[in-house]
């Protein structure tokens, strides 16, 4: 996934304290939200959904925010897409019956909004 978000930010600007509010206020929408800093940089890995049944029919959504600030721009970048419930689901749905693959088509669409979802949430928190 190609996915990438490039803001411009003052120099005081405090990615750590903005990643600290987006997991406290991610977590309190039903997402899993595990930060870990890289240096300069801070990972931000986004669950939802993702043991189980919710697995099985593709419902799992997630996906892995890496935040860089340098030089007066973050740079957002995501990567470990969560593709493999949605093609079992899809699997499961072609061979057995095909609920699952209505929840697999539901569950791709909720995770090509999740990038763009916390894109926006980034640039709400910046500007």
């Amino acid at each position: 996934m190609a996915d990438q978000l490039s803001v411009h930010v003052s120099e005081e600007f405090s990615p750590a304290d903005m990643v600290e509010k987006m997991a406290e206020d991610w977590r309190k929408n039903g997402y899993t939200v595990t930060v870990t800093e890289l240096g300069n940089s801070m990972s931000m890995k986004f669950e939802k959904d993702t043991g189980g049944l919710n697995f099985v029919m593709g419902m799992s959504v997630g996906v892995t925010a890496t935040l860089n600030c340098s030089g007066g721009t973050l740079n957002v970048t995501y990567s470990n897409v969560a593709w493999d419930g949605k093609i079992i689901a899809f699997v499961i749905g072609w061979f057995i019956c095909f609920i699952p693959i209505v929840t697999a088509i539901i569950g791709t669409v909720n995770q090509l909004d999740l990038p763009k979802k916390i894109s926006s949430d980034v640039m709400a928190r910046v500007y």
